[in-house]
């Protein structure tokens, strides 16, 4: 069954609308809103609600694929992927290990880049 979805546009950001769609999906996740093996719309069918272009819709979803978030289905849909997705898992580590390297490379320490991701999170979840 596809996952109705409360995503709101922002035409006035400066962030562009497909990435205001993966924050807001990628937030619906974290917040169990949507969950591991739920189908999320086509794009044409989310671009026609959100009444955008279904090429920014398939942005959205490219990232959320590429970053391991979702995965393409059997049914040819998308699909929230189970958090234990070994690609996914990989990809944000490396992520990771590349920010940490470079802040302690700039002379952050642990608490510095800990208080940094704890602010971004807070960041992203107030948009």
């Amino acid at each position: 069954m596809v996952k109705a979805l409360e995503i709101v546009i922002d035409r006035n950001s400066e962030q562009p609308l497909y990435l205001q769609i993966y924050n807001q999906i990628t937030y619906n996740i974290s917040t169990k809103k949507l969950n591991k093996g739920d189908i999320l719309p086509s794009s044409r069918t989310l671009a026609e609600v959100l009444n955008i272009n279904f090429h920014t819709v398939n942005q959205a979803y490219q990232k959320l694929r590429t970053n391991g978030i979702i995965v393409l289905g059997k049914s040819k849909k998308y699909v929230i992927a189970d958090g234990n997705n070994s690609e996914k898992g990989t990809k944000l580590i490396e992520k990771e290990k590349d920010m940490v390297n470079e802040a302690l490379a700039m002379g952050y320490t642990e608490n510095d880049i800990i208080e940094s991701v704890k602010r971004i999170i807070s960041s992203i979840r107030s948009d």
